[in-house]
């Protein structure tokens, strides 16, 4: 895979340890190294205590790679 990557794990997930699952996972990808984003949180595999910082990241990444999305009015 070449595409621009943003990874978000728990830093003690015990489905996807850090080690053994998510290093070798985001080391293989064929995605430039400016491209790709591999950000641990201090949890495990559930996003409880970190959602708001999941949010936050995830559309930072995405502003920067597609542009800011303006508001929209609701009717």
């Amino acid at each position: 895979m070449k595409t621009p990557v943003l990874i978000m794990c728990g830093r003690y997930d015990p489905l996807y340890p850090y080690e053994t699952s998510q290093v070798p996972l985001f080391q293989s990808l064929g995605t430039p190294s400016e491209l790709k984003k591999h950000l641990t949180f201090p949890a495990g595999h559930s996003a409880h205590g970190w959602r708001d910082d999941l949010h936050r990241e995830g559309m930072q990444w995405l502003d920067q790679r597609l542009g800011t999305v303006a508001a929209t009015q609701s009717r």
